[in-house]
């Protein structure tokens, strides 16, 4: 992400994409209490391939020692300093890359955070809830790790505050949600892949390895692996049992956490960490939030096509079907 560094205070300031200065605190992203200081003073600008700033105030900007032209476009090289009247508005340029997503904390102890497709708060170890990006609308989603709610999701918009406990973060998109829904690429939707489970005769050992013909991808062997391969089980267990694929694999909610011996905020949590390595490994992958599917209290797997080998062997093969 692009960023300016305060000269006096030191404090790190990150840049979106048009980023506006100035005294008038309710109409730019960056505050400048100062008398000499314009409503809206400059704005700095990203066009795709590179950043640049502009003066829009009465008493000027100055890029190093050069005076700016009013209205103009100037292009910005790291290592320049941006002078704002005051000796105190004084901006080195930290950083020019492209523009990004980001989580910024309410305290300078804790980094800011850039945005994968999803991001675990307050940490890893020990979420609270879900941010993710939605594929299918590309809109910024939260999801809350909650044992008296299904999974509660809301969308979120730019500067939006999520807040833990003490702990806040600010949201600041690089681009707006246009929640349009996206032209999916079939040779690269989940939709394609056979999920291949292999687990150990206790079950303390799960692996996953995705395969759609051409592609195999080994995700190794992760805890998370084991709550999809007893999901794709119930599934399999309603498919020989002659249900339609409509209704195969829903399990409640209530029943699953007795099943896992987990509570449904850790299954949840489970489930997000396979999403989680999927984007990670295969960052063009479309489709991931169709891996598991929910409705009122119940989830299922949501692939039709896997296969299940216990100690090597074979348990269960289950052939993909359209719904």
């Amino acid at each position: 992400m692009a960023t300016l560094v305060n000269k006096h205070s030191k404090q790190v300031l990150q840049l979106l994409p048009h980023h506006t200065f100035g005294r008038r605190q309710d109409r730019v992203d960056t505050h400048l209490d100062a008398p000499q200081i314009s409503k809206i003073h400059a704005s700095i600008e990203w066009d795709g391939s590179s950043w640049s700033i502009k003066d829009l105030s009465r008493n000027g900007i100055w890029l190093d020692k050069e005076k700016l032209i009013y209205g103009e476009k100037h292009p910005l090289m790291v290592g320049q300093v941006i002078k704002f009247v005051s000796k105190d508005l004084r901006f080195e340029i930290n950083d020019l890359a492209p523009p990004t997503n980001f989580l910024v904390p309410n305290s300078s102890s804790q980094a800011i955070l850039a945005l994968d497709q999803i991001q675990l708060l307050p940490n890893e170890h020990q979420p609270k809830v879900a941010v993710h990006l939605c594929p299918d609308t590309h809109d910024w989603l939260l999801e809350e790790f909650n044992e008296q709610q299904d999974a509660p999701q809301r969308r979120l918009s730019h500067g939006d505050i999520i807040e833990i406990g003490d702990t806040k973060w600010t949201l600041l998109l690089a681009e707006k949600s246009n929640s349009t829904t996206l032209i999916i690429d079939n040779d690269g939707s989940i939709e394609n892949f056979d999920f291949h489970f292999h687990t150990s005769q206790d079950e303390e050992n799960t692996s996953l390895v995705l395969d759609n013909g051409s592609v195999k991808v080994d995700l190794g062997e992760r805890n998370h692996h084991y709550v999809l391969l007893h999901l794709a089980r119930r599934r399999a267990t309603d498919c020989s049992n002659g249900f339609n694929a409509f209704d195969q694999g829903w399990v409640d909610n209530e029943l699953l956490t007795r099943e896992l011996g987990l509570e449904l905020a850790h299954i949840n949590i489970q489930l997000y960490r396979i999403r989680k390595q999927l984007t990670e490994v295969m960052p063009e992958l479309n489709g991931v939030n169709k891996l598991v599917e929910r409705k009122r209290g119940k989830v299922r797997f949501g692939s039709s096509g896997f296969k299940i080998y216990k100690s090597g062997q074979l348990e269960v093969a289950s052939e993909k079907v359209q719904a």
